[in-house]
């Protein structure tokens, strides 16, 4: 995501913290996967390292964002 994006969802998480929320984009790998670290970092970096919360997050998404080959652009 852009800056500025990542700025947004930074903010909603604050004004947010305890809310639901969904994400999801057209295809639900990348852009949504991104979302949902971003989301776990905010809520759980205080207890758990990067490499525990990216290993979960590639556990339970389709996409392993530590592989970066997938990746393009």
């Amino acid at each position: 995501p852009r800056d500025r994006e990542v700025d947004l969802l930074v903010q909603l998480f604050r004004e947010s913290p305890t809310q639901w929320l969904h994400f999801h984009c057209k295809a639900g790998l990348g852009r949504t996967t991104t979302a949902i670290i971003m989301r776990d970092m905010f809520e759980n970096a205080p207890r758990l390292s990067f490499d525990q919360i990216m290993g979960r997050n590639a556990r339970w998404n389709r996409l392993d964002l530590t592989k970066t080959h997938y990746l393009k652009g």
